[in-house]
């Protein structure tokens, strides 16, 4: 697990099952070239900064998520496999974003203040619910390490009550796995 990040493509998250465990989650290339047009360029910086982490020590990545739930009551991806998603939920103190002097200049993501009264969510599909497809230039040797694969990632607005959970969490998912 060492070597994970040495991928742009691996991120160290919690295990599904156990949040003292730590398990290696792939993002899918053809996933992030979908994101790094102008327009969505944001949420290329929001991967790098929130959910692989490390570009800000205030912000670790997933693998300090508060809580994992399983399956939407939304549509996500297609029918069939939205029970099979899961949600981690992190709470970063700032967001990333890639502002134009920084795109025009090739730097990276800056800090930026987070998205007001939300949590940060990540899904991901878990290889035993269904195939990892793996871009042909990964040929990483984390490979067979890889549990799942990371979908999408967003800002949703949080629990009036419980500032560490999405509002309605108790309705929004299927299944609780773990809350800390």
């Amino acid at each position: 697990m060492e070597n994970a990040r040495d991928s742009l493509h691996v991120t160290v998250a919690p295990s599904v099952r156990d949040p003292q465990k730590k398990v290696l989650l792939y993002t899918n290339a053809e996933t992030l070239r979908g994101f790094a047009n102008f327009v969505f360029s944001s949420k290329i910086a929001q991967y790098l900064g929130l959910v692989r982490g490390g570009l800000d020590s205030r912000v670790p990545g997933i693998c300090t998520a508060s809580a994992v739930f399983k399956g939407l009551k939304r549509d996500q991806i297609e029918p069939g496999y939205d029970a099979n998603i899961y949600a981690y939920v992190a709470t970063p103190e700032i967001g990333f974003a890639l502002g134009n002097e920084a795109r025009k200049n090739g730097m990276g993501p800056i800090p930026i203040e987070k998205t007001r009264d939300s949590v940060f969510v990540t899904y991901v599909l878990l290889a035993k619910d269904r195939e990892v497809y793996f871009h042909g230039e990964f040929k990483n040797s984390l490979r067979n390490e890889i549990v799942g694969q990371i979908l999408d990632w967003e800002w949703v607005r949080r629990s009036p009550t419980n500032h560490n959970l999405p509002d309605n969490w108790q309705t929004r998912y299927e299944e609780e796995k773990w809350i800390i």
